[in-house]
């Protein structure tokens, strides 16, 4: 999948939070006000609500994943189906 783009026969999700599409950026010559030097974006695929995630490490994309589903569960008492990416190499850790 294209971050951002659907195919016109593609169907957007109707379920909050069950669905949700992400991007990873990174790594920055500048870090951030909290040394971070990445971050992740998750987006419901519903409502199109976004979640910055901040991270000093492409290694801890995992984790930080993970407790972003742990909390959205939390919260709205929802379990995600799915959690897609772009397939892109940015997801690669080699640090």
């Amino acid at each position: 999948m294209t971050w951002g783009i659907r195919p016109s026969t593609s169907k957007k999700n109707t379920y909050k939070l069950e669905d949700i599409d992400s991007d990873l950026s990174g790594h920055f010559l500048v870090p951030s006000y909290g040394n971070s030097l990445y971050y992740i974006t998750p987006m419901d695929d519903a409502t199109r609500a976004a979640w910055v995630r901040f991270m000093k490490q492409k290694s801890l994309t995992n984790k930080v994943i993970k407790h972003f589903v742990a909390q959205m569960a939390l919260q709205h008492h929802k379990t995600r189906k799915t959690f897609r990416t772009d397939n892109g190499e940015e997801y690669v850790t080699r640090d």
